[in-house]
């Protein structure tokens, strides 16, 4: 059950900073024909920071093979964002096509190292 909590804390981080960097730079959002306000991404990351911290929390004592796995998930997230934008040809801050492939070849390669600290740490 810990694990899960650590899967929903980096989900919710992960959100909540694609919410504060839409924020930040002020990027349009439109769904469909619906042009998204920038006042619901200040909504939407309170609600999924809190989201956040609540899970964090009920992880309980947290240890640093917990961190690790916390970062784990991130970088594999961040990989599948990657991937995603090469897949369906997305640019944005000026990076596009297979340089989207190299950033999820580096977040692989960290993913690994990280997977490997865990393994050790849990020996």
């Amino acid at each position: 059950m810990k694990k899960i909590h650590i899967v929903n804390t980096a989900v919710f981080t992960s959100v909540a900073a694609l919410h504060a960097m839409r924020l930040a730079f002020q990027a349009p959002a439109t769904i469909g024909a619906f042009e998204v306000e920038l006042w619901i991404s200040a909504v939407a990351l309170v609600g999924t920071a809190a989201l956040a911290l609540l899970n964090w929390q009920a992880v309980g004592k947290h240890s640093k093979s917990d961190l690790l796995w916390f970062f784990f998930v991130l970088v594999l997230l961040d990989a599948a964002i990657g991937l995603y934008s090469w897949i369906a040809e997305i640019s944005y801050w000026g990076i596009s096509g297979d340089s989207f492939l190299w950033f999820v070849l580096i977040d692989l390669v960290i993913a690994g190292i990280i997977h490997g600290a865990v393994r050790k740490r849990t020996k």
